[in-house]
Formats: C-alpha cells, sequence, structure tokens
C-alpha cells in the first residue's frame, strides 16, 4: 500500500516531465550503461545513489498488477520489458536526485512535514493525517524514522529540480494557431449502428477451420500456472464466530453510541429582525387579522419570506444560544417575544416541528453487536498472529500450529495468480488480500512463508504443496472456447462486410431515416463531434471512425466497426475552430504547447545528466528480478 511513496514524485507536473526524461532515456537502452562487478543486492548505482534489487522488485510488481500481468512467467516479463523499464524510471529518478545532491538543493523541515501529512498513503478513512499510518510505513521501510524522513526530503528536493526544468519556452502564436484550427474543428455527423449478425447466420466451423484458428492462436489459450497452498488465514471477519458477548457489553455500547441512534427533533424556523417596537406590534396585529408570519413580515418590514427563513434546524446546529432557546421553547405556529440574539433583536416563528426519536435498543442489537464483534476479533486476531509466529518460530508445521491454537487451517488444491480454480471461477473463502496471491506465487516449494501481514488486520501464513506449471493446452481440452471465438469473429467479419455494402450504396442526399427503417439499423445525429470521437452531448463514433469522418468532405461516408457490431457515418456539416474555441480556450492550449516543448530541453538534459553521473548497472540484476531460482542455478 504504502510502495508507491518511493517512486513517486509531488506534482503532476513533475511526474510529466520525469516521464518525458524516461522516454528520453529510452532511447539509450539499458546496454548502453557500463557494467560492474557489484553483488545481486544492488540493482544499479548512479552516482552515489544504490538502487536496491529489492525496490526493482517492488516496482516489476507494481507495474504487473497495473497491467494484469504475471509476474511469475519469466518470458513474458522478457518479451514485454517490464523490468528494463522498471529499471529506467528508478535510474531516471536517482539522475535527478544525484543532481539535486550536487546541486545542494534541500528541502527545509516545513516541506517534508506537509509532504508527509498531505500524502494519501498516511490518511485513514476520514481524510486525516493518521500517525500510526506513517509509523507502519517506517516499519516496513526497515523501522528507522530519520531514515524515511530523508528519504522524503530527497523527493522533495528532486522535485524542486524537476520544476525548475519545467519552465519552458512558450510556445509562438503561430504553432498555437495551427494546434487551436486542428483540435477545434467539430463535424455533425448522421451514423447508422449496425448490429452484430446473429450467430445463427454463422455456419460451425469444420474441424480444419477450427484447427487452424487454434494454431495461430494458441497463447490466448495458454493454461495459467496452479499452485496448491495449505494456509493459515487470521481475519477479523472469520475470527467473529469465536467472540463471546455479553448483555451489559451490548448495553454499554448502546448508550456509548447513543447519538448515532437518536434523530434530533427539528423546526423549520423563521425569525425577524426587528427595526422597532413598532415592527413587532404590527405583525402580531397581522397574524391576528389571519395573515401567516411571512406575509405579515412582507407587510410590516417589507422584507420577503427567503429573507426571514432559516430552514428546518436541530437545536444543536444553531450557534445563537437565544434563538435556539427561543425557537425551542415554542409549539409549533408560535411567536417569540422579542430576543436579543447575535444578529440584533429579533422574535422568532417556528412554522413546523418534526419529534425527535430514539431508536431502542432491540432494532439497533445486531449492529452493535456485530461491530462489537469485530472490534474484538481485530484484538484477537493481533494476539493469535504473535502466538502463531511463536509457534512457527519454534519449528511447528502449519498443521501442528493450527491445532495448538485452534484456528482453522485451510488448502487450496489448484489456485492461479488471480486466485482462480481449475474452473475460472474466483475460489471462495480464499483471503482478497492481492499480498497472498503475491506470496503464494513467489514462495518455493515446499516451504512456509513468514507470517505476513495483510489489510484490515489479517495475518496470514502460506506453504507451497505443488506447482502446475504454466501450460498449452490441447484443442479437445478448449474446443468449446475456441469453437465460441471462431464463431464470435466471423459475426464480425460478417457485420462489416454488410456495413461495407450498406456505405456503397449510401448517396449524399439519401434518406437514412428510411434506410434505418428498412434495414433494422439505429440513426443517431451527432453533433459538434471532435477529433477524440465524442461530441457535446455525449454521444460518440468510435476512434477510427472518427478519425476517418475527419477526412471526409460533406456528404461523403465511412464505416468501422463498434462494441455493438459496426457503424456507418456521413458527414454533414464542419464548424471551423473560430466557432467553438473562445480566447479562454486558446490561453489553456498555448500552455499545454508550452509543456510540451519542454521535451527538447529535457533530452538535452538527459544527456547532460548521463555524463555528469555515472551508472552502473549490477551484471544479471535484470535476469534476476526476472527470475531469481533460474539465476541462481545458473551463478551456482
Amino acid at each position: 500500500m504504502l510502495r508507491s511513496m518511493r517512486s513517486s514524485v509531488g506534482s503532476i507536473f513533475a511526474k510529466i516531465i520525469l516521464g518525458l526524461l524516461v522516454l528520453s532515456f529510452a532511447g539509450w537502452g539499458v546496454a548502453d550503461y557500463t557494467f560492474g562487478g557489484r553483488s545481486v543486492s544492488t540493482a544499479a548505482t548512479v552516482g552515489d545513489i544504490d538502487i536496491p534489487v529489492r525496490q526493482l522488485s517492488e516496482a516489476v510488481r507494481e507495474e504487473t498488477n497495473r497491467q494484469g500481468l504475471d509476474q511469475n512467467n519469466p518470458e513474458l516479463l522478457r518479451q514485454l520489458g517490464v523490468v528494463d523499464s522498471a529499471l529506467e524510471r528508478l535510474i531516471v529518478r536517482s539522475l535527478y536526485s544525484a543532481e539535486a545532491n550536487e546541486m545542494k538543493v534541500t528541502a527545509g523541515d516545513e516541506a517534508v512535514r506537509r509532504e508527509i501529512e498531505s500524502s494519501p498513503d498516511f490518511r485513514n478513512q476520514f481524510g486525516q493525517f493518521d500517525r500510526a499510518m506513517f509509523q507502519q510505513y517506517v516499519r516496513y521501510s526497515g523501522g528507522n524514522e530519520d531514515a524515511v524522513v530523508n528519504q522524503i526530503r530527497g523527493e522533495v528536493a528532486r522535485d524542486y529540480l524537476v520544476a525548475a526544468v519545467a519552465s519552458g519556452a512558450p510556445a509562438s502564436p503561430a504553432m498555437v494557431d495551427t494546434v487551436v484550427s486542428f483540435v477545434g474543428e467539430r463535424r455533425d455527423v448522421t451514423a447508422l449502428s449496425v448490429p452484430t449478425v446473429p450467430a445463427s447466420d454463422i455456419p460451425p466451423p469444420s474441424d480444419t477451420a477450427l484447427k487452424e484458428f487454434f494454431d495461430a492462436a494458441i497463447e490466448d489459450y495458454r493454461k495459467p500456472e496452479y499452485r496448491q497452498i495449505t494456509y493459515i488465514a487470521l481475519t477479523p471477519e472469520t475470527l467473529t464466530s469465536e467472540i463471546e458477548l455479553d448483555e451489559a457489553m451490548v448495553s454499554q455500547a448502546y448508550e456509548d453510541r447513543q447519538g448515532e441512534f437518536t434523530t434530533d427533533e427539528t423546526r423549520h424556523i423563521q425569525q425577524l429582525i426587528l427595526a422597532d417596537d413598532e415592527v413587532e406590534a404590527n405583525v402580531r396585529a397581522l397574524m391576528a387579522e389571519g395573515k401567516s408570519f411571512a406575509e405579515a413580515a412582507k407587510e410590516a418590514a417589507d422584507v420577503d419570506e427567503a429573507t426571514i427563513d432559516l430552514g428546518t434546524l436541530s437545536r444543536r446546529a444553531i450557534p445563537d444560544t437565544a434563538l435556539a432557546d427561543a425557537a425551542f421553547g415554542l409549539e409549533a405556529g408560535g411567536v417569540s417575544t422579542p430576543v436579543e440574539g447575535l444578529f440584533g433583536r429579533s422574535i422568532i416563528h417556528v412554522k413546523t416541528v418534526n419529534a425527535g426519536s430514539v431508536q431502542p435498543i432491540e432494532d439497533v442489537r445486531d449492529r452493535i453487536e456485530s461491530d462489537l464483534k469485530l472490534d474484538h476479533a481485530m484484538s484477537l486476531s493481533y494476539e493469535l498472529s504473535k502466538q502463531l509466529d511463536d509457534a512457527l518460530g519454534d519449528g511447528m508445521t502449519l498443521e501442528e500450529a493450527a491445532e495448538s491454537l485452534a484456528v482453522p487451517l485451510s488448502k487450496a488444491d489448484a489456485v492461479d495468480v488471480t486466485g482462480a480454480g481449475l474452473d475460472g471461477v474466483a475460489i471462495a473463502d480464499l483471503p482478497a488480500d492481492r499480498i497472498f496471491l503475491n506470496t503464494a506465487f513467489d514462495s518455493p516449494l515446499d516451504e512456509t512463508s513468514f507470517l505476513i501481514e495483510g489489510d484490515n488486520d489479517s495475518f496470514f501464513v502460506l506453504r507451497v504443496d505443488g506447482v502446475t506449471e504454466t501450460r498449452l493446452p490441447s484443442l479437445d481440452e478448449v474446443k468449446s472456447a475456441v469453437t465460441a471465438d471462431w464463431i464470435a469473429e466471423r459475426r464480425q467479419e460478417a457485420t462489416e462486410k454488410k456495413a461495407a455494402t450498406l456505405a456503397q450504396e449510401i448517396g449524399a442526399q439519401d434518406d437514412l431515416a428510411a434506410l434505418a427503417e428498412k434495414e433494422g439499423l439505429v440513426r443517431i445525429d451527432i453533433v459538434n463531434l471532435n477529433r477524440t470521437g465524442r461530441a457535446d452531448d455525449n454521444k460518440a463514433l468510435p476512434g477510427d471512425l472518427a478519425k476517418s469522418v475527419f477526412d471526409l468532405t460533406v456528404g461523403s461516408i465511412a464505416h468501422g466497426t463498434s462494441p455493438s457490431g459496426a457503424m456507418i457515418a456521413r458527414l454533414e456539416k464542419v464548424s471551423p475552430a473560430s466557432e467553438i474555441i473562445n480566447d479562454e480556450g486558446k490561453a489553456q492550449i498555448a500552455q499545454r504547447l508550452a509543456l510540451s516543448t519542454t521535451t527538447g530541453l529535457i533530452e538535452q538534459l538527459s544527456v547532460a545528466l548521463r555524463n555528469r553521473h555515472s551508472i552502473e548497472i549490477t551484471p544479471g540484476a535484470v535476469e534476476y528480478v526476472i527470475d531469481p531460482t533460474a539465476y541462481s542455478q545458473a551463478t551456482n
């Protein structure tokens, strides 16, 4: 949860600039850096800054989780260059840090404090800074608070340097005008949505066709790696059944939470500020004639109802004590004597009264008992985790420890990295914490993991009892899925062919409404379509079709695929940017262009920093992170 802080920068502007620098370094390639003879604990060194292998591994894990990739597939990591890219990003950040150190750019204590307190990683559910969460991060990072603070201080200093680089030169007026003209143009389109042809229109595939389709896409049907695991999971939710409550505990909790179960009495209050005693007398006289308080106030003081209406309020919602006492001392329809309040002398009218209420204990008993059990289960989870850690430390197996502590021992015969079983369905009751699955697929066969703290006061420990390697299936194993995919592809092809045929038959003046009715299509009128495929009324065209529309002349036709099948679009009108983008919008585009012009500065800076600071990558570090087991075997 807190790892992202190590690799983050303080502002979106800084992140953009760092992203540009990463791109500028990508051209150099990892192979261009100098290799030295460091141990595998250090992935790379930039100047005097070490990048630990652990930090690189965490960056890779975050990236694979973000992309939904299998971190335990070495070949996939190599093909996509995931580890190389992660190392590039860390090197770029370290280059900035090294330069900031050399230039003696530093951040003061106040800036560091603001950075820590504003970080979402250290905020509780109420959005407030929580020192306990910060201390948890400190413990995760090695337990040295001074070291963590200094690390954050360095990140803030690095951001200062990034901000200085980001002050690029403004774009020229000619460039701004060109871009405004391009992005500001809008187009009106009449579109026809062509639904996907039904599956019944597609004849089943021959054995030969299905085999050819499967062979061409066999990697899409690869079976994932499965692991057989035995584990002990201590979560508050699963331990609530162990908690016994007595009536005194429930009653005390009910009393402590009275405010939660109480609905305050409220009153619709009107207040008329008195200019003099005559106004009060006139109001009372008019009300005696049958007029409402609002009508009387209008006639006597020339104020409308909105001015005198305070709304429906509870007593504690009224900051003026005198006003509150007066309002809550009246019956509905009553008018107070003059009140000396915070805003002067006034009279109060109570329009309506809404009685308060208190939920009886029986109505909220289930909620109170559930909350109490969960609170106690959190404490029990922590206490059991300490006992479990001691038991494992004494050499007990998971089976022995579970029996000794009377906690459940669970097994999963086959689970993939997503938490699904052999049938592709998520395994019920498996810990939902992502760290659990990461640990299961990071742990060697037949070894018991450390006791690990997960989210929401949960703890777990596991052992991998078996590994079924990823493999390519036979056609018979996945025939139904392959057949469905083959039919889906043929349906899309038939739909696109139908759209193309219709597009050739449509003229510039043809009535598309009549054609839509004849062919059973849906007509869509799209106004002010932009180049991203979106219109002002949230209607849209698929991206590729929108691009084609902006290449058309009025009356011309284009067609393309859509999520529901295919679409045909006829261009009806072109609106130039001058009719769409005002001066404010033009200024915003100029600002974005100013940012983009910093790319050249970034490229020059990347070369300069590369020449100023040594970059040394540990031989084998990337391969070690990709596949630690294979690396260890190869180097022994």
